[in-house]
């Protein structure tokens, strides 16, 4: 699957910075709304049995585009982010940025499907919509939006995932 390359790539591409073309806003949107859409993807085609799953190319794919997401907010959306990265800061972070409008929402998203829907979901995705959460969590604008969420996100993922722990 082509998305998967292109997942990974963008992973690798921001794994220790973010090149000059990507500092733009409109271009860094873009890359956003395509992993975001990476990771909403429905596959109607996924084996019911999670081990034969893994080595579904889709799977994989949503697994790269949220390591994506979520080293986008925690390295390039926190205010300690590397000082040659602080103009990329209020991109990601701002009231209506790509962290409230698209990565949040993304994790959201992860977590219903696999808690509220019980829709099969690779463990790699969950772990890192949890990471997002987490890092949501410390960001105050944010958690205002995550507030209004949280009661639903105890009962129905916290609470299921720390009684089978």
């Amino acid at each position: 699957v082509l998305a998967h390359l292109v997942a990974k790539i963008f992973q690798c591409v921001i794994q220790y910075g973010i090149p000059v073309l990507l500092m733009n806003e409109e271009v860094l949107g873009a890359w956003v709304e395509l992993l975001a859409a990476v990771v909403q993807r429905n596959i109607s085609d996924t084996p019911q049995d999670e081990d034969a799953a893994r080595d579904h190319p889709w799977w994989k794919a949503k697994r790269h585009a949220m390591v994506g997401l979520h080293r986008l907010l925690d390295r390039y959306g926190s205010d300690s982010s590397p000082m040659e990265f602080k103009a990329i800061t209020p991109v990601i972070k701002r009231p209506g940025g790509l962290a409230q409008k698209l990565i949040l929402p993304c994790a959201m998203w992860v977590l219903h499907k696999r808690f509220g829907e019980n829709q099969l979901t690779p463990p790699a995705v969950i772990c890192l919509a949890l990471l997002i959460i987490e890092t949501s969590v410390n960001h105050s604008l944010l958690f205002k939006d995550l507030k209004g969420e949280l009661p639903a996100l105890m009962s129905q993922v916290l609470l299921p995932l720390l009684m089978w722990q």
